[in-house]
């Protein structure tokens, strides 16, 4: 009887301690285990005599309901580094040297995602800024 009271133990002290290791290291096995996925913040830009937010063309997706970017908004869900990519409805007015004029949808200093890798509603880890 006296051994199972120690194998018990034994086990509960093993629990514990692998219990601490997984809330200390959690952060940083979330962060390896999310995508990385490049970013540009918007920028302003002149089309006519109107001032637009404009990100550049590979960072706006379309699909059967129109055209969009993933924006990196922090997210209560995902602690420190990580973000949720938020789908965010945009009108695309002009393409101009690369860059895509927009009407809605973008505000300055917001950060669109770039490729493919990431779908709405992940969690992703910002890379690179691009330039």
């Amino acid at each position: 009887m006296k051994a199972v009271k120690i194998t018990a133990a034994a086990f509960l002290a093993t629990f514990v301690a692998l219990t601490a290791v997984c809330l200390a290291a959690g952060p940083k096995i979330r962060d390896a285990l999310s995508p990385t996925a490049d970013y540009a913040c918007s920028e302003d830009i002149l089309l006519g005599d109107r001032l637009c937010q404009s990100l550049p063309e590979s960072a706006v997706r379309h699909d059967g309901e129109g055209s969009y970017v993933l924006l990196a908004v922090p997210s209560e869900k995902y602690p420190e580094r990580c973000y949720e990519a938020r789908r965010t409805e945009v009108e695309v007015l002009e393409t101009v040297d690369g860059r895509a004029a927009l009407g809605y949808g973008v505000r300055p200093g917001d950060k669109a995602l770039i490729g493919e890798d990431v779908e709405a509603g992940e969690r992703v880890v910002l890379g690179r800024e691009a330039g």
